[in-house]
């Protein structure tokens, strides 16, 4: 299972791409973990910016 590999555990594009699909499959709560996770690892501030955004969508409350 991809999921269990850890290589992509440590790689950033793979839990912004997991987000999106969860949320498109109505899975907020499992986006917004997966949307969490993203900003842990290496990026830049511009997509920091979006990943926040994009976690608003799925948790409005926080």
């Amino acid at each position: 299972m991809l999921a269990a590999d850890p290589a992509l555990q440590r790689f950033r594009a793979y839990h912004v791409a997991r987000a999106v699909t969860l949320q498109e499959l109505g899975d907020d709560a499992a986006a917004a973990s997966a949307y969490e996770r993203a900003p842990e690892l290496a990026g830049n501030a511009a997509e920091d910016e979006l990943l926040v955004e994009a976690l608003a969508t799925v948790r409005p409350s926080r």
